[in-house]
């Protein structure tokens, strides 16, 4: 099967998976920003910039992260819907001038939030539709990507939650041989 026979039935899977995961995408889009300030209320603000473990993110680093990409996510939906199909530039994350606390990372993310779901209301199926190539993966569409945006809020969602729960794993007294402590093995008692 060639590569454009290959991608035309990949195509016409995404257009009927695309009615179920584009309202899906949108809506975590949509809930993200109430979702992360809820989870970031109930980190302690003296801790978090600390890591849980040496390898994983701080609760600050996470919500820079998020701020840093939320701009890389649009330009390269923006580049999609505005090339003919062919290949997307590399785009690097975008650095912050400066590094800002916990409280204005998150008021800066939620009203770039904010821009791209107005704009993105604004694309039309057709323009949903388009493709651009990424070098490491091949042909995307704009639903696929923001589908991906979704996603990688989540995943950064239950990195969130996963340091929340390495903190209080210790104060659960002899609960701790219930639930594995995040960051710790990958066995679990529960198994």
């Amino acid at each position: 099967m060639s590569r454009t026979a290959r991608r035309a039935g990949a195509d016409r899977f995404h257009e009927s998976e695309s009615r179920v995961t584009h309202p899906l995408a949108r809506s975590v889009l949509e809930a993200s920003p109430d979702t992360l300030q809820s989870l970031l209320r109930a980190m302690p603000a003296e801790s978090a910039g600390e890591r849980p473990v040496e390898d994983e993110w701080s609760g600050l680093e996470v919500m820079r992260h998020l701020l840093e990409v939320e701009e890389l996510l649009r330009q390269r939906v923006e580049a999609i819907v505005a090339g003919n199909g062919g290949p997307i530039a590399r785009l690097d994350i975008p650095q912050q001038p400066t590094q800002p606390s916990l409280p204005v990372a998150l008021a800066a993310w939620r009203d770039r939030r904010e821009q791209n779901l107005s704009w993105l209301a604004g694309l039309d199926l057709e323009q949903r539709r388009r493709t651009g190539v990424l070098p490491q993966l091949g042909p995307i569409s704009v639903d696929e990507q923001v589908c991906e945006w979704a996603y990688h809020d989540l995943e950064h969602l239950r990195q969130l939650l996963a340091v929340l729960e390495h903190r209080l794993h210790p104060g659960m007294g002899p609960f701790r041989a219930v639930y594995r402590r995040p960051f710790e093995g990958a066995e679990s008692p529960k198994s």
